[in-house]
């Protein structure tokens, strides 16, 4: 839903943009799991900055 690098959803650097790779890191990592995340109808947006979560609203 997000779209774009999967490693976008991980806080500071991940060598890996495979999105099985990124997922085998936040199972194993949650705590680099970037958020907040917000999803309305289909939507999701990484909310950082905060202003992000508008676009998801609209």
């Amino acid at each position: 839903m997000v779209g774009g690098d999967p490693a976008a959803m991980v806080r500071g650097d991940l060598a890996a943009t495979d999105a099985a790779a990124v997922v085998a890191h936040l199972l194993d990592n949650p705590a680099d799991m970037q958020r907040p995340i917000a999803v309305l109808n289909g939507k999701a947006i990484i909310g950082r900055p905060a202003e992000l979560v508008l676009d998801v609203l609209d």
